[in-house]
């Protein structure tokens, strides 16, 4: 396969991934909307029978013999375009009564008497007692709607009305939008070629064969890929919004004929009895009943020849008959959010007025915003994925090219790895404390807050005895091995995860996943190690983190937005998957091969006779680590992982919302943190910057608090940017900084670099374990100190930012530089 193929095929199979993923979003986005646009139709319908059959039962008609009830049936089933299957009607237990019913094309109608005892399936049968708490429509078994409404008469509970419908009518909706921006693949067809075509026109063969030229055609290349990708994304942005809105109006359109004729009965049924239009008796709760059971209709009017309004109905108001002459409009049929329907008399056949129906511009154009949103951020996605695919595959094509091989494992691959890994472990980033807290109740004697933030401190606990473990077998398994196992406990953890519905049993399979993710998160750091000299292992790691950050990033925001619209279990067997892809990567990728020893040698035994009391009586070590690593780690698992997704929830937020956030703080961390430290490091020494972080994080966590809650200030997306970008960089600063700090102690030369920060990874997962459930207590405390419960979020993060400010507090008072407590001119340690 020749080079130039290989980056057409990788930028082909990049645009398709991206393109695909926000065809789902915007099919799935018009699915949920539409689906509650026919669920709404059929219950308008419903009521409207149910309306009828209570009029006639007033005229002296009894429910169990009610004669006219099969034309009204069939009346229904005409104005449904018979879309309905079947109509039936009940008493309270649920025993059938009337049954109307379609059969290939045929209509059935039935009559049952006391004798018959024929009852309606529990799922379908909803009493009065219920009616409250229980919804109006579900999706019954075998791909069957159901739409329940009660009948009343003399406040007297009669029986019931049920209308089933296919769910093909959802579907067959939805097919035909995925048939109409099919034009999407026409585009990606074209994209590919003209990646070609550019190829073609600006790259030789030679270009690749001198090492010289690697930065020139990298360059070439990854601007190639990156404006294909934002033209195609673009362009196909364009036709997913023009298409959802054209797809949406007809849906729209559909319902709007439906209610427009059921009002437009209900007048002519007056007018037939000789009344005017301007003397339309009771059609003011008609009205009301069908504007506030649509949201796409902001009001609701009659209006009489000559454009006078003579009832006006609006959202969240009740309608009253308005004065001839004192609302006056101009009759316009080309509007596209105002439509009229003309009302003729039943008996002279004469234009009499019109119903207008006007649509919520707002309803369409969030949908449309929401829709647009997803794709920018699907774009900005893709440009970390073809970066970090572009990464390893050029490098290996150019290795092809020029037959150059090495021994060691190159950047590129290990980078790839941590990108694939962790983009599938961060794809329940943004709901996962959402879920849990939803699933959680009151056990083992702790709150519903305490045992929400138990299953992630689990799930943290056992990642920390991987270090353990992995540290006893090290030297009887290759990394290929270790990553096998890792990805398999991940992977099964979460499958199970996605099958359970009980909280207890989530903390054993997190346990379980905790595992793999503690395997899969120490083993690209052993290949870096295994695969670097000393000085090249800082190049070494940053690549991978960097990688593992680009990973966390698409991983949260891709997540978010399929739990928003595909539900969290189904996100949970994505994430089962994805790791499963990464091993297969792992595993075409890295060769197997055990640690060998020479004759005479043996495994390394650690020195027994080395104690850790060193390390923990040298300040220098055990200051930052006690003071700044463990509340930095406990406010990252704690505010990051546990309390800001269930806070921005509480706030409104959407889980896309939530996972678009995270995404912002991993960008910041990614790109602004390394970008200050890069130019303050000459300038500010560790010590200054560790303080300079932990205040700058603490205050930020505080304001929460004194800001969002004390202030009574709405909380919207205009502060919760800055402020969370100022987290961010204090998040960037701290990780950086602190360990490098630690590591200078003078202990730390004794012991040596490497056992040092084993220990220091141990004692800092104390942080990551205990977070979420100090998070648990603290959103619970408002209630023990008899505060009101709303403030409960901001609480709890504000309390982090006291004790994160505590802890920074009592670190500037203690801490000493490095460099001034140097002993016989011991240069720093290089780490």
């Amino acid at each position: 396969m020749s080079f130039k193929f290989r980056i057409v095929l990788i930028t082909t199979v990049i645009i398709v991934f991206t393109g695909v993923f926000s065809l789902v979003l915007s099919i799935s986005s018009f699915e949920k909307t539409y689906r509650k646009s026919v669920v709404s139709q059929f219950e308008i319908l419903s009521q409207d029978l149910v309306d009828k059959i209570q009029a006639g039962l007033k005229k002296y008609k009894t429910y169990d013999h009610y004669s006219g009830i099969k034309q009204l049936f069939l009346a229904t089933f005409k104005r449904s375009n018979s879309t309905i299957d079947s109509i039936v009607a009940t008493d309270t237990e649920g025993k059938i009564l009337y049954l109307c019913s379609t059969y290939d094309e045929l209509m059935t109608y039935k009559e049952y008497n006391k004798d018959d005892n024929y009852f309606l399936d529990k799922k379908a049968f909803k009493t009065f007692s219920d009616k409250i708490s229980f919804p109006s429509s579900h999706l019954a078994e075998k791909g069957i709607y159901i739409v329940n409404s009660t009948i009343m008469h003399e406040n007297k509970w009669l029986g019931n009305v049920v209308i089933f419908f296919s769910e093909s009518i959802i579907k067959d909706r939805v097919i035909v939008l995925i048939k109409d921006v099919s034009l999407f693949l026409i585009i990606l067809t074209v994209a590919s070629v003209l990646v070609i075509l550019v190829l073609f026109m600006f790259m030789k063969k030679e270009d690749l064969e001198e090492k010289s030229y690697d930065k020139k055609v990298r360059r070439k290349i990854l601007i190639v890929i990156i404006t294909t990708l934002i033209l195609c994304l673009s362009i196909f942005s364009y036709f997913s919004i023009f298409f959802f809105q054209k797809n949406n109006l007809n849906a729209i359109m559909d319902k709007t004929d439906l209610f427009a004729s059921l009002l437009k009965q209900d007048i002519e049924t007056i007018l037939n009895k000789g009344l005017p239009i301007d003397k339309l008796i009771k059609i003011e709760v008609a009205m009301d009943n069908m504007i506030n059971k649509t949201p796409e209709y902001e009001n609701l009017s009659i209006i009489d020849i000559d454009g006078n309004v003579l009832y006006l109905s609006e959202r969240g108001k009740i309608t009253q008959p308005l004065k001839k002459g004192s609302l006056r409009i101009n009759i316009s049929k080309g509007d596209l959010y105002n439509h009229y329907f003309e009302i003729y008399h039943p008996k002279t056949a004469k234009l009499v007025g019109y119903i207008k129906v006007g649509i919520t511009e707002n309803f369409i154009s969030e949908k449309t915003i929401q829709i647009l949103i997803d794709n920018i951020t699907m774009i900005v996605i893709a440009m970390p994925i073809s970066f970090e695919l572009f990464v390893f595959f050029i490098n290996k094509a150019f290795q092809i090219v020029r037959g150059t091989v090495s021994t060691k494992i190159p950047y590129s691959i290990i980078r790839t790895l941590g990108f694939i890994s962790f983009f599938g472990i961060s794809l329940f980033g943004s709901f996962l404390p959402i879920y849990l807290k939803d699933l959680s109740s009151e056990i083992f004697g702790l709150s519903k807050d305490i045992v929400a933030g138990l299953p992630i401190s689990i799930y943290m606990l056992a990642s920390g005895l991987v270090y353990i473990i992995m540290g006893r077998l090290r030297d009887r398994f290759d990394h290929k091995t270790f990553f096998f196992w890792g990805c398999l406990f991940f992977s099964i953890g979460f499958l199970l995860v996605g099958l359970s519905n009980n909280i207890v049993y989530d903390m054993i399979f997190l346990f379980i996943a905790g595992l793999g993710f503690g395997i899969l998160f120490l083993t690209p750091q052993g290949l870096v190690i295994d695969n670097t000299s000393p000085t090249e292992r800082t190049i070494g790691l940053s690549n991978l983190f960097a990688g593992i950050y680009s990973g966390i990033m698409c991983g949260s925001a891709m997540g978010g937005m399929l739990a928003e619209r595909l539900g969290f279990r189904i996100v949970f067997f994505i994430v089962s998957g994805v790791t499963m892809l990464s091993y297969l990567f792992a595993h075409f990728n890295i060769p197997s091969a055990k640690k060998t020893y020479k004759a005479g040698e043996s495994p390394q035994k650690d020195d027994q006779t080395v104690k850790i009391s060193q390390l923990l009586k040298d300040k220098i070590f055990i200051l930052p680590l006690m003071l700044q690593s463990i509340p930095y780690q406990l406010i990252y698992v704690g505010f990051i992982s546990f309390l800001m997704p269930l806070y921005f929830k509480f706030l409104g937020f959407k889980e896309s919302d939530i996972g678009r956030m995270i995404m912002l703080h991993s960008l910041v961390i990614i790109f602004i943190g390394p970008a200050i430290i890069k130019y303050t490091s000459n300038y500010i020494s560790k010590r200054v910057l560790i303080i300079i972080s932990g205040f700058l994080g603490s205050i930020m966590l505080i304001c929460a608090y004194l800001v969002f809650y004390m202030l009574n200030i709405n909380v919207t997306i205009f502060y919760i940017i800055p402020w969370l970008i100022l987290i961010a960089i204090s998040n960037s600063i701290s990780s950086s900084v602190i360990v490098s700090y630690a590591m200078e102690a003078f202990s730390v030369e004794k012991i040596g670099s490497a056992k040092s920060i084993s220990y220091y990874r141990m004692i800092e997962r104390l942080g990551n374990i205990s977070g979420p459930i100090l998070c648990g207590f603290l959103l619970g405390a408002p209630r023990l100190l008899g505060l009101d419960d709303t403030n409960g979020y901001s609480f709890a993060i504000g309390s982090l930012g006291v004790i994160f400010f505590i802890t920074t507090v009592v670190f500037t008072i203690f801490s000493k530089n490095p460099n001034k407590v140097e002993a016989h001119g011991r240069a720093p340690l290089q780490v």
